[in-house]
């Protein structure tokens, strides 16, 4: 799954790398990989993608349930 960042996300996450790494000497490769694991950072895993999904489905459906509650009967 391809994730879209926008050009501002990307400007800085790639920011971030380079102050990382800036006094470091890195091959391409490296510098390359640094910005690819940053950005899965920020994406996170399958498995977390699955447990935020989660979580705003309980989450809406505690609220809707609250409302319910909340709400006066005819």
């Amino acid at each position: 799954m391809r994730i879209e960042l926008s050009e501002e996300d990307r400007r800085v996450l790639d920011e971030k790398v380079e102050d990382v790494t800036e006094s470091d000497e890195l091959s391409e490769s490296q510098v390359r990989f640094a910005r690819w694991t940053s950005k899965e950072a920020v994406v996170g895993s399958k498995q977390r993608l699955k447990q935020v999904a989660a979580d705003m489905v309980n989450h809406f459906e505690q609220r809707l349930s609250a409302s319910a509650r909340n709400s006066p009967s005819c």
